[in-house]
């Protein structure tokens, strides 16, 4: 998915700076789940500036924790 998609769905750039966090939930095992958060996040500051968001990858490996468990509860799904 294309940032572009992303901002989008949030109602454009402005939004997102002012509410994002992101759950992106993976079908299949990834090895570099990490680097693909980062990534997320470089991009998402690079556009944004430095906005408060968070980037969560999971996937079916990942054991979820509240913070995990918060995040589906308040997703907007893409």
């Amino acid at each position: 998915m294309a940032l572009r998609d992303i901002a989008e769905a949030y109602g454009g750039m402005a939004a997102i700076a002012q509410e994002a966090d992101f759950l992106i939930s993976l079908p299949h095992v990834c090895k570099d789940r990490l680097g693909k958060e980062l990534r997320l996040t470089a991009r998402l500051q690079l556009r944004l500036g430095d906005q408060p968001f968070d980037v969560l990858v999971v996937d079916p490996e990942v054991t979820l924790n509240p913070v995990h468990a918060h995040a589906i509860e308040t997703a907007r799904v893409l």
